[in-house]
């Protein structure tokens, strides 16, 4: 059995994400995605995934991620970050942390959950 490091596949997205590439970070997602953290109204699946991200970006341009901790068991992969950010409008220098599980198939996201929030 072959096994595939898909931490390693979260690691790539995330320097995708802070060299300014959305679409190399979104190749981490199967196209049916089903992201628990994307807010009501957005469409299902990667596109609602680009959506929210997209918005994210026009807020917070320049973001960037941090991996604090990252661990792989079986197909799982749990992530501890901190974001880093620059609100767009007022200036105001923003610092998120959270944590995510992935679960993947054959080297793709297919789902995930998020619990994040603004540090003080």
């Amino acid at each position: 059995m072959t096994v595939i490091n898909n931490a390693a596949a979260l690691r790539s997205a995330i320097e995708n994400w802070n060299e300014g590439n959305l679409d190399g970070y979104l190749g981490l997602y199967a196209p049916n995605i089903v992201l628990h953290s994307v807010p009501a109204g957005f469409p299902p699946g990667v596109e609602g995934v680009k959506e929210m991200y997209q918005g994210m970006w026009s807020s917070y341009p320049g973001s960037t991620i941090q991996i604090e901790d990252l661990f792989q068991e079986g197909e799982r992969v749990a992530c501890r970050y901190t974001v880093r950010a620059t609100h767009g409008a007022t200036g105001e220098q923003v610092t998120f942390i959270g944590m995510t599980i992935l679960h993947f198939s054959n080297g793709v996201c297919f789902e995930r959950w998020d619990i994040d929030r603004k540090q003080k």
